[in-house]
């Protein structure tokens, strides 16, 4: 078992607290624009519509072995088409939907000829949010009620206008509740299905996983928004990357009212940085050919810098290694990557290959810039600060601040690049435009205390 500093990945910021368990965290946070954006893809979903305009419950209700509605035979629908969409969130409970649809049904008047009949219903359902055996979150339906809007008929002959709406009325009561209210149930359905965010696995660096994965916890209902929390599973090779036992404290946490939300903790990015270090991205190998051609300075100047350092060295190296684990600490409008490394610098002597010459312990300070696209978190590196001590050295002592200039030179001209060249992979998210439509490259990074923070408002497109 690997250990790492804390981490979780938030999709959310509420005031809740923590849970007590180790897995790292995911948090998505959905406002009721968003919920209702889910809602209105599936109704406005032609295959969907069909589905339901075939559905057992419509068959059954308008099939030709029989009709709810005495004197009209062989009722079918023709169309229907959803006009309007409300959703209101129920804290702690679930979600209030009201759905306005045109529906246009036809079938045989028992006084001959074809009767057409156009109405515009409101269905108001109430729904309670559960997990199912799955650990999915699962809206049921608690309540379903249909208000009939305006019906349209043409009268067969014979048959007065007042005869015909009481006829009508009087029948819809039975009919309508017996078509739409199963409808729901299978909008509903697909509702579930989207929210059920399942095994998402994702390869991360070169040999690391991503694992997000819905959690057995209800799902918390604000008035505001909707909250689903993930367990995510960081793997290297065969090893779990684990947080410690003790977490953060999301008090002080703040709630971002009328917006979808999506927050990532310095734990989790430090966590994804160790990922990589294990993997040796963050360490730099140069010859002096890879130092002069890239414009470093002079390695002659090395040489007034430490009076001990003998013109008959040849053949330089220059490595790099962070061989601690790196960490993210963030803070309003700034982040930054801490990378604790060492600096060796070896070169050969007449008969002695590759003799150490000193070792500095190098510990960088980068600024972090993020974006993010629909599938990935980047970052861009560029340097704050170093901080430097000597370590050892074969040439005698001296003051490792001394070698500023030289070991800037180095980072700017070589090391920044690489790292940048690694981090430009990003690390995975789960894709919430294809799964909830939610584009969160539409809204604004913030970095608040310990978080970065990107939010969207949904209502908006």
């Amino acid at each position: 078992m690997i250990t790492c500093p804390r981490w979780y990945i938030l999709l959310i910021l509420p005031l809740l607290p923590l849970s007590q368990s180790l897995d790292p965290k995911a948090y998505l946070q959905l406002d009721g624009c968003a919920l209702q954006n889910v809602v209105k893809g599936i109704l406005t979903n032609k295959e969907m519509l069909k589905r339901l305009a075939q559905s057992p419950s419509a068959m059954k209700t308008f099939g030709k072995k029989g009709s709810p509605v005495k004197g009209i035979k062989d009722i079918k629908v023709d169309s229907l088409n959803f006009t309007q969409i409300s959703l209101s969130l129920l804290p702690g409970t679930g979600i209030n939907m009201s759905v306005i649809n045109k529906i246009d049904i036809s079938g045989k008047s028992f006084l001959g000829g074809r009767t057409e009949m156009k109405m515009e219903v409101n269905i108001v359902t109430v729904t309670s949010l559960k997990t199912n055996e799955s650990n999915c979150p699962q809206f049921t339906r608690d309540e379903c009620q249909t208000n009939l809007i305006e019906v349209k008929a043409n009268i067969p002959k014979g048959v007065l206008p007042s005869v015909m709406k009481n006829f009508l009325d009087k029948n819809l009561k039975t009919l309508l509740p017996r078509t739409l209210c199963p409808a729901v149930d299978c909008v509903l359905l697909s509702v579930n299905e989207k929210l059920c965010l399942k095994h998402i696995d994702f390869p991360f660096g070169k040999s690391g996983n991503l694992l997000y994965s819905v959690s057995s916890l209800l799902p918390a209902v604000t008035k505001e928004h909707m909250i689903i929390e993930l367990n995510i599973k960081v793997l290297h090779g065969e090893d779990i990357i684990s947080p410690p036992t003790t977490t953060s404290n999301v008090a002080d946490l703040p709630s971002f009212s009328g917006v979808t939300s999506l927050a990532l903790t310095a734990d989790f990015l430090g966590c994804s940085m160790m990922v990589l270090q294990q993997e040796g991205a963050f360490n730099l190998q140069a010859s002096e050919m890879k130092l002069t051609e890239a414009g470093v300075m002079s390695l002659s100047k090395l040489g007034e810098i430490i009076p001990e350092l003998s013109p008959a060295f040849q053949n330089y190296k220059l490595d790099i290694t962070v061989d601690q684990t790196p960490m993210v600490t963030l803070e309003p409008a700034k982040a930054i990557l801490h990378l604790y490394s060492t600096m060796e610098m070896r070169a050969d002597l007449q008969d002695i290959l590759e003799q150490s010459l000193f070792v500095v312990n190098l510990h960088m300070n980068f600024r972090l810039q993020f974006s993010i696209d629909k599938t990935s978190l980047h970052c861009k590196l560029s340097l704050d600060r170093i901080f430097l001590s000597l370590n050892s050295s074969s040439v005698g002592q001296f003051e490792a601040q001394d070698l500023d200039e030289f070991i800037l030179s180095v980072i700017h001209e070589l090391y920044t690049h690489s790292v940048n060249g690694v981090l430009q992979a990003g690390v995975p998210l789960p894709d919430m435009v294809k799964l909830l439509d939610i584009d969160f490259t539409k809204g604004r990074i913030k970095a608040i205390k310990d978080l970065l923070v990107f939010s969207v408002n949904v209502c908006k497109y």
